[in-house]
């Protein structure tokens, strides 16, 4: 993908993790899933058509069998930069014509390239969305591939691959691959290795292209508000006279079987250890794929299971574990993946995840903990189903790899499986010559462990090494989060979503103004002070619960930071009436889910279930609230692991330039400090002070309650009293917080660290979300450079024109909040193009200063701004975020329908007032992270 924002890269992980969980239907009851539609065009084009009329929405696929494991030996790469290259023009749309057309639209698009397959998607509104089609068609032998955009575009790419070399986790998952797959294409890189993509030619692109790119070789999946024979006929219509194409011939290598254990170690800079262990498996539609699929939820899914508990909980030696299990065309990997506290070794915690796979094979697993398993396999489903873009990747992925009809028996299968399956499939796959096994290692001078390496040499011997150096409501992706791509999967998107902007629709498309009917949620006080909010959402059979308290980060007392963090999390920790096992234990076995955490402003326990469980989750997130325990021995420990969390966030060069970059913004205004905090306030933390904390903010009249799902309202109330009815009003005044004060002088803060990027953050404070500005600063950031819109100054100038970076963007008012937030511009880039990335900034912060803007620019910025809608309030987590922020942040129940004609007022003359009033060109805030020295000079890289 072109992902540049946030949101893209949230996209990414919603999808990957679909392809780690495939798709359930339910045990007890399929009918209530939408019939597809299937047709072959003569010239073998395949069609999916799913009607789902829920909400006013299309998604549009469009999915080519052509990834990364169908590139030629010295090409690899070429599937995933021809990606980018379908948004650089075609015969009928020029160059930016695609993301403007969709920016008018107020839509979505994107795309995403992977091992067996290249996907792209469209969202519109269901008055709009056949220009998805329209763009489909063109491109599918339309596109121009121009030399200049070529090796423009080739730059963004490499920028791109530098990214995944300064990511330890990524650097690992790659050289594990490369060694697991000796033959098969599945061995390198989505990315494609460096040579390949700084010699691969326009030919060679073209000639990929051409193979691939033919109706006999796509499927085309529909889902949503759309009429099946209109769509059809429109569809025939479009694409029914395109030339079948060659016949597709495909590497028809065979990974040869393992026979052998097989073992890499990288040393790079890095801040903690990483432990994969991985298996060769299976490929999708084999039938040892469904006990796979639950061992890799016994293993590593919810805080209950096995490896959770016993590497996390019990020997507190990782921060993390999860296990990747992916649905390929051909057999692929089983990895168990686990982030180390720094002074842990890899050896023993590798030995640890070893003996819970054999242990797989050596025991049956019990009746309820396999049941439990099920359950969450059950509960997913349902969470992803809430969005037709869900649907639609569940559809084009099987159809593309195997068959949609695959998932008709997939929830049969699940159900069917038994102890005795886990077992054998355990037995045949989880053995030590099928074992591949990386090890990431800080290098010795970075290493807070220099026992690193001996205790690996101790351990298994001399080893192969290998050495590598808004609406402010911040919504992104799409449902409940279940489906999502690796991160290596290749980023891009063209036009991807602002924040929540709740409206109706431009004037220039009436019909879609009725399209949508914006919810109405009963809102209630409490006796005590509690704020209830409640929807009836019956489209699926499943309810989100949030409690939202009036804490955060900004309360954290002086020489306290990352106490309010602290707080929010061990409020999952152990209860006065339950253990931290037992929460989880509760919430996963009925397939559930259930978080507490805290941001800047506000704390919160979120619980997403089955409606039939609904009491459950309404008890639990009761007792989370009211209850904590904060038991000194549990404090300590989970303390340690924040600790360890800070120290492997020190990894991720962009996150310490971020954190720099607030750092010298708000000065010592709270919002300097993470919310996290710092290691020396974190080990300052007692027990007693989070009892403390608690009892001052943790308050009924400090709670919005939010219940959005398939649950009646007046059962809802009738738990709500029962659960939070007792809970007692106290007296609370609230903190005074200082007033942040904008900069007048520049302040800069350089960071060395060895990485192939520097990541550069440039602004000043910003403002608050109750400015009467917010709205022509909306608009102004759209055109400016808001994060994925390709088609703002500062993307188009940096990225497609100069081709400096793969991710750059700048906005204001993402971050506005009770305090200021700020204004950013942001860029990840190569050392020496530091001073064109920060020239390209000031350049056009001066220029929409000093310049009016073009009026089609503004009123393609309303467009977008005021036809976005739709897609914010398919899910019940994403109508409960808004519910709660609405009301957080004063807008007034009325919001959604006065933010369009607060939009549409916007002027030029405004835009260009507002660039003036709150953008400052001289007075900021530079922070950058990389090859640089104390001065910000370019080290220059040694040869």
């Amino acid at each position: 993908m072109r992902t540049n924002s946030l949101a893209g890269k949230l996209f990414l992980h919603f999808l990957c993790l679909f392809l780690i969980i495939p798709s359930l239907s339910l045990a007890p009851d399929t009918s209530s899933a939408a019939p597809v539609t299937k047709k072959v065009l003569p010239n073998g084009l395949t069609v999916l058509l799913s009607e789902v009329h829920s909400a006013p929405i299309v998604t549009s696929m469009i999915w080519y069998e052509a990834g990364s494991k169908d590139e030629d030996f010295g090409k690899t790469g070429i599937a995933h930069f021809l990606e980018h290259m379908m948004f650089k023009g075609t015969s009928k749309y020029g160059k930016g014509q695609i993301d403007l057309t969709t920016l008018k639209n107020g839509g979505i698009n994107n795309a995403f390239t992977w091992t067996d397959y290249t996907a792209y998607f469209f969202e519109f509104s269901s008055d709009r969305w056949l220009d998805a089609l329209e763009i489909e068609a063109d491109r599918m032998n339309g596109c121009l591939f121009v030399s200049e955009e070529f090796e423009s575009e080739k730059k963004v790419v490499i920028e791109e691959r530098k990214i995944g070399e300064d990511t330890p986790e990524e650097a690992l998952s790659e050289e594990l691959d490369a060694i697991a797959f000796k033959a098969h294409g599945y061995h390198h890189p989505t990315l494609g290795w460096m040579s390949d993509l700084e010699t691969v030619t326009r030919d060679d692109m073209i000639s990929f292209y051409s193979r691939f790119y033919t109706p006999r070789n796509a499927v085309l999946v529909i889902v949503g508000d759309f009429d099946t024979k209109e769509a059809l006929k429109k569809i025939e219509e479009l694409f029914g006279g395109k030339e079948t194409g060659p016949a597709v011939r495909r590497a028809a290598t065979v990974e040869p079987r393992q026979v052998g254990e097989r073992r890499v170690v990288l040393e790079m800079s890095a801040n903690v250890p990483r432990v994969s262990v991985a298996h060769h498996a299976v490929e999708a539609g084999n039938r040892d794929n469904f006990p796979l699929i639950l061992s890799q939820k016994l293993l590593a899914q919810g805080r209950s299971s096995r490896l959770y508990q016993k590497l996390v909980e019990e020997l507190r030696v990782a921060t993390s574990v999860d296990v990747q299990r992916y649905d390929f065309k051909d057999p692929c990997l089983f990895v168990v993946n686990c982030e180390l506290k720094p002074d842990a070794s890899p050896a023993f915690a590798e030995s640890v995840i070893v003996s819970e796979l054999v242990r797989l094979s050596d025991e049956e697993v019990g009746a309820d903990e396999l049941l439990k398993a099920k359950r969450l396999a059950e509960s997913e489903f349902i969470m992803e189903s809430e969005s037709t873009w869900g649907e639609a990747v569940r559809l084009g992925a099987f159809e593309t790899i195997l068959s949609h009809t695959y998932l008709d028996t997939y929830l049969d299968n699940i159900y069917r499986v038994t102890p005795n399956d886990i077992k054998a499939a355990a037995a045949k796959y989880f053995v030590r010559k099928n074992r591949i096994v990386g090890w990431l290692m800080p290098e010795p001078e970075t290493s807070s462990n220099p026992r690193g390496e001996e205790s690996f040499r101790e351990a298994f011997g001399s080893l192969e090494r290998t050495n590598r150096p808004q609406s402010g409501f911040e919504l992104y992706g799409h449902g409940a989060g279940l489906l999502r791509l690796p991160p290596s999967v290749c980023e891009k998107s063209a036009v991807s979503k602002h924040e929540v902007v709740p409206s109706a629709k431009d004037a220039a498309h009436p019909k879609s103004t009725s399209l949508f009917k914006a919810p109405k949620p009963t809102k209630k006080v409490l006796p005590n002070g509690l704020t209830l909010i409640t929807y009836r959402k019956a489209t699926t059979p499943s309810v989100s619960i949030g409690a939202y308290v009036k804490v955060g980060s900004r309360n954290d007392p002086e020489g306290k930071a990352g106490l309010a963090s602290l707080a929010g999390r061990m409020l999952k920790e152990g209860t006065k009436k339950r253990t931290s096992f037992k929460i989880a234990e509760d919430i996963e076995s009925v397939g559930g889910n259930i978080s507490s955490d805290a941001s800047v402003s506000f704390s919160s326990v979120s619980a997403s279930l089955l409606s039939k469980d609904f009491d459950l989750g309404i008890s639990l997130v009761s007792d989370l609230v009211r209850n904590p325990a904060f038991q000194d021995e549990s404090v300590e420990k989970e303390k340690n692991k924040v600790l360890a969390e800070i120290r492997a966030s020190d990894d991720n060069p962009r996150l310490v330039a971020r954190r720099s970059f607030n750092e010298i913004v708000y000065g010592t205004h709270p919002l300097s400090h993470p919310v996290e905090g710092y290691k020396s306030t974190v080990s300052s933390i007692t027990a007693d002070d989070l009892r403390k904390f608690h009892r001052s903010y943790y308050l009924p009249q400090n709670t919005f309650l939010i219940v959005v799902g398939d649950v009646d309202g007046s059962l809802v109330e009738k738990k709500v009293r029962e659960y939070f009815g007792t809970w007692e009003k106290e007296k609370f005044l609230p903190p005074s917080i200082p007033l942040a004060v904008r900069q007048q002088e520049k302040r800069t803060k350089f960071v060395k660290m060895e990485k192939e990027q520097i990541n550069v953050y440039l602004g000043h404070l910003g403002i608050t979300r109750d400015n009467p500005d917010y709205y022509a600063l909306q608009a102004m950031d759209v055109i400016l450079g808001f994060g994925g819109l390709f088609t703002s100054r500062i993307i188009s100038n940096l990225r497609d024109t100069q081709g400096l970076a793969y991710s750059v963007y700048s906005d204001i008012t993402r971050s506005s909040g009770i305090d200021p937030g700020v204004f950013v511009a942001y860029i990840g880039t190569s050392p020496g193009n530091k001073d064109k990335a920060l020239d390209g900034f000031l350049g056009e912060i001066r220029r929409i200063r000093d310049e009016p803007v073009k009026e089609e620019e503004l009123e393609n910025a309303k467009k977008y701004l005021t036809g976005n809608y739709v897609f914010d309030f398919e899910t019940n987590d994403q109508l409960a975020t808004y519910f709660f922020k609405s009301s957080f942040y004063g807008l007034g129940d009325d919001y959604i329908s006065r933010y369009p004609g607060l939009i549409r007022s916007v002027t030029v003359g405004d835009v260009q007032r507002v660039a003036r009033k709150y953008l400052d060109p001289d007075n900021y805030s530079l922070a950058v992270v990389g090859r640089v020295d104390e001065s910000g000079n370019i080290i220059i890289e040694e040869k």
